[in-house]
C-alpha cells in the first residue's frame, strides 16, 4: 500500500486572505484580536502617507528603497512576541491555532481562531515587514513577506512550501528604533503593512474625506464587551492618523465637528453600552451550567427574578449572558444625547465570544435574528429590531460555537440553533426567543409600549404611536429642550398616557404568563415576584391577590430560594394584613350604616314634628290675618258711623226753618210728578194707578 499526502498549492494564500477576508475592518479587528491573544494591554493602529505616497512606482525590485515612501498600516502591541521557533512552526503554519490547543492563556480566554488572521495582512496591504521579540530575546526578528510572489504560482507543483519568505538579520532595539521609528518595550510585536490595497482617504476636491477610516473607529468601538471579562484586563485599543488635518474639516458645522474629534482621539472607548446610564426597561439572563437566572427590571425596580434549569443540553459547559433593552420615545433621545447617534444608526443585538465581538450581528442593517420580519407581521403586537439594543455574550472555553472562516458569523451547529435558532421553528424553542418573549410580553401587554399618548385607534396593527405627527412634534420639542448643555436627566418630567398605578395593575395581571414564557413550571428552581405590586393591586383588588398567592402556593414542593421563600412569605403577611384591614373595614362600614339609618330615622321624625309645627304656625298666622281683617271691619263701620252721625249733627246746626220748608216743597213737587206720570199715553201704552204696575196694550 502507497500512502500518499495532499499537498498545499500557493494560490491557497488567495483563498485564505483576500478572498476569504472580504471585509478591511474585519481584517485589522483579527490583527487586533491577535494583539490581545499575545496578552497584551494595548494595541496601536498608526495609518501613515495615506494621504501623499508613491505606491504607484513601488514594485517588487525597488521595494526595499522605496518601501518607506509607501501607504502604510501600522500595527504594534507589547505582548509576548515570538521567537524563530514560534514563528517556524506556528505563524507560518497555516491554519494552525493556539486556540485549538490551550483554550486560555494566563486568564484569557483566546480571541481569535482558525489561524487565518495572519492572512489580514494580505487582505489590507501588498508587502508585510514584521518584527518581533520575547522577553528572553536580546534582539528583534525580522520577517519580510511580498505577498505578489504567491499570485503568479500557476503550475500545479507551485505549493505554498516553495514561496520565498524572508528572514533578515536581527536588530538591536536601538538599529530597531532607528530603522522604524518605533518601539518595542521587553517583548512584543509590531506588524508593517506597506502599499495598501484599499484607498483609506479619498480627496474631495481640495480637501480630504476620512470616511472609511472612521468607519474603522466605529467598529473598533463595537469589537470589545466592556461588561465582559476583556474589561478586567485593561485591553485597549489606539488608532493615530499621521495625515490627518483640520484643514479637511469645516469645524463650524456640528457633523464635520464631530468627525474630527472621532479622529483626532486616539483612543477607541466602547462607552456604548455602559453609557446607558438611564432608566430603561431590561431583561438579563444568565446560563450558567446547568441553571439560568433571568431578572426583569423596570424605573430601577426589579419586576421578577426567575430561577430555573437549564434546558438546552447543547450549552451545558458554556456561560451565556442576554441583556436586551427596550428603548421607548425618551429612551431613544437619550441615546442619541449620551452617544451622538440614533440608536438604529448604532445597531441593534449584538454578539459577543470571549469578549469580541462576532461580525456582522447587530449591524443596523443586519437583521441576523428576524426580529424586524416578525415585527412587519403585526407592528402593534412585537418588538422589532429597532426598539432594543443588547448583546449576547458567550464565554466559551470548549470551543463549542465555531467562527466562520471570513469571521462574518457563526457556524449554525447545534449550540447555535439551541442559543438563537436558525429556522423559524428552533428558534421559537432557542434560549434567546424563550427570553426576548418574557421581555416583548412585559413591554406590550404589561406597559402598553410606554406610550405618550392614548391609542386613537382600535385596530391593534395601526400605525404605531411614534408615526402620528403628534408624537414626532412632542418629541422634536424634547430632544430640541435636552441638546441644551445646562440639561440635566429627570426622568420625573417625561409625560406618559397612564399612570404609574395603571401600569402596575396591567402588569401584575399579566406577570405570571410573562415569568413563565417559555419556562415549564417543573423546571422553576426559585422565583420572586415584587410584593410592593401585590400590595398596590391589594389595595384594589385583594379577591386578584389570593388567586396570586395561590399560584405562588403551587409552587411549594420546589426548591425554593430563601429570597424567594421569604419574599412568598412577605407577600403572604401583606395579604393577611389587608384581609385584616378589609375587615375592619366592612365592620366599620356596617356600623356606619346602621349609625346612618339610626341618624335619619331620627331626622324624619325631627323633619316631621318640624312639619306640624311649622302647619301650626301658619295656622295661627291665617287666624291672626282673619282677626285682624275683621277688627279692620269693624273700625271701618265704626268710622262711617262715626261720620254719619257728625254729618248729621252738622246739618242739624243750620235754620231749623228753612230746612222744614224745603222738606215741605220736596214733598208737593214729588205728589205733582206722580200724578202727571199716571196720566201719560206713550206710543199706545197707558199708564195708570201707582208706579208700581204697569198695564198696556196695542
Amino acid at each position: 500500500m502507497k500512502i500518499l499526502h495532499f499537498k498545499t498549492h500557493a494560490q491557497i494564500k488567495d483563498i485564505l486572505g483576500q478572498e476569504l477576508i472580504n471585509d478591511d475592518n474585519v481584517a485589522i479587528q483579527e490583527l487586533v484580536k491577535n494583539s490581545y491573544d499575545a496578552g497584551n494591554k494595548q494595541v496601536d493602529i498608526i495609518f501613515k502617507n495615506i494621504k501623499e505616497n508613491k505606491d504607484l512606482e513601488i514594485n517588487n525590485s525597488n521595494r526595499d528603497k522605496q518601501i518607506d515612501q509607501s501607504s502604510k498600516i501600522i500595527i504594534i502591541d507589547q505582548g509576548c512576541g515570538m521567537n524563530l521557533d514560534d514563528i517556524n512552526d506556528k505563524w507560518l503554519n497555516l491554519a494552525y491555532s493556539m486556540k485549538r490547543v490551550n483554550p486560555a492563556k494566563k486568564g484569557r480566554l483566546y480571541a481569535g481562531n482558525k489561524g487565518v488572521g495572519r492572512f489580514s495582512c494580505d487582505r489590507l496591504g501588498e508587502y508585510l515587514d514584521l518584527y518581533t521579540k520575547t522577553v528572553k530575546d536580546t534582539k528583534i526578528i525580522h520577517l519580510k513577506i511580498n505577498w505578489n510572489e504567491f499570485e503568479d504560482k500557476l503550475k500545479v507543483d507551485d505549493i505554498v512550501e516553495k514561496v520565498n519568505i524572508y528572514l533578515e538579520d536581527s536588530l538591536t532595539l536601538a538599529e530597531f528604533e532607528r530603522k522604524t521609528g518605533y518601539k518595542i518595550g521587553t517583548s512584543g510585536t509590531v506588524l508593517e503593512i506597506s502599499k495598501l490595497r484599499a484607498k483609506w482617504i479619498e480627496k474631495d476636491g481640495n480637501k480630504y474625506s476620512y470616511y472609511k477610516i472612521i468607519n474603522l473607529k466605529k467598529a473598533l468601538q463595537k469589537l470589545t464587551n466592556p461588561n465582559q471579562n476583556i474589561d478586567k484586563e485593561g485591553f485597549k485599543i489606539k488608532v493615530q492618523v499621521l495625515d490627518l488635518s483640520k484643514k479637511d474639516f469645516d469645524l463650524k458645522t456640528e457633523t464635520s465637528k464631530a468627525e474630527f474629534e472621532i479622529l483626532n482621539k486616539e483612543l477607541v472607548e466602547n462607552k456604548i453600552f455602559t453609557q446607558l446610564n438611564f432608566r430603561t426597561t431590561y431583561i438579563e439572563s444568565v446560563l450558567d451550567d446547568d441553571a439560568i437566572t433571568t431578572s426583569l427590571k423596570y424605573q430601577d425596580k426589579i419586576i421578577f427574578e426567575l430561577k430555573e434549569k437549564n434546558a438546552y443540553n447543547a450549552l451545558n459547559g458554556t456561560k451565556i449572558k442576554i441583556k436586551l433593552h427596550f428603548l421607548n420615545q425618551y429612551s431613544k433621545s437619550y441615546f442619541k444625547k449620551y452617544t451622538g447617534m440614533k440608536s438604529r444608526e448604532f445597531g441593534s443585538i449584538f454578539l459577543f465570544v470571549n469578549g469580541f465581538r462576532i461580525s456582522p450581528y447587530g449591524d443596523s442593517n443586519n437583521d441576523w435574528l428576524g426580529l424586524e420580519i416578525r415585527k412587519g407581521q403585526g407592528t402593534a403586537r412585537f418588538l422589532g429590531a429597532r426598539d432594543l439594543v443588547g448583546w449576547i455574550e458567550i464565554n466559551d472555553e470548549s470551543n463549542a460555537f465555531k467562527i466562520i472562516s471570513n469571521r462574518e458569523g457563526l457556524v449554525k451547529n447545534k449550540q447555535y440553533q439551541q442559543l438563537v435558532g436558525d429556522t423559524p421553528k428552533n428558534f421559537i424553542d432557542s434560549y434567546f426567543y424563550a427570553i426576548f418573549r418574557k421581555l416583548e410580553s412585559f413591554v406590550v401587554d404589561g406597559l402598553d409600549w410606554d406610550r405618550i399618548y392614548k391609542k386613537k385607534k382600535d385596530d391593534e396593527d395601526a400605525v404605531e404611536e411614534d408615526e402620528r405627527s403628534e408624537i414626532r412634534k412632542f418629541m422634536s420639542d424634547f430632544e430640541a429642550e435636552i441638546s441644551s448643555n445646562k440639561w440635566k436627566y429627570d426622568p420625573s418630567k417625561e409625560k406618559y398616557a397612564e399612570s404609574a398605578h395603571e401600569k402596575n395593575m396591567r402588569i401584575i395581571n399579566q406577570i405570571f404568563s410573562i415569568v413563565t414564557y417559555g419556562t415549564r413550571k417543573k423546571d422553576i428552581l426559585s422565583l420572586y415576584i415584587n410584593e410592593e405590586l401585590l400590595y398596590e393591586l391589594a389595595e384594589e383588588n385583594v379577591d386578584f391577590v389570593k388567586s396570586i398567592v395561590k399560584k405562588i402556593d403551587e409552587l411549594k414542593d420546589l426548591n425554593l430560594s430563601n429570597k424567594t421563600s421569604k419574599g412568598i412569605s412577605q407577600i403572604k403577611k401583606i395579604f393577611s394584613q389587608m384581609e385584616k384591614k378589609q375587615k375592619t373595614i366592612e365592620e366599620e362600614r356596617k356600623k356606619a350604616e346602621t349609625r346612618a339609618i339610626e341618624a335619619e330615622k331620627r331626622s324624619k321624625q325631627a323633619e316631621e314634628k318640624a312639619l306640624k309645627e311649622e302647619q301650626k304656625r301658619k295656622h295661627a298666622e291665617q287666624e291672626k290675618v282673619i282677626a285682624e281683617h275683621k277688627a279692620k271691619e269693624e273700625q271701618g263701620k265704626r268710622e262711617a258711623s262715626e261720620k254719619r252721625e257728625i254729618f248729621v249733627k252738622s246739618l242739624l246746626g243750620k235754620n231749623t226753618e228753612e230746612i222744614l220748608k224745603l222738606q215741605h216743597q220736596i214733598k208737593i213737587i214729588s205728589g205733582n210728578i206722580e200724578s202727571a206720570m199716571l196720566n201719560v199715553n206713550y206710543h199706545g201704552f197707558r199708564l195708570s194707578g201707582s208706579t208700581r204696575g204697569v198695564t198696556g196694550g196695542f
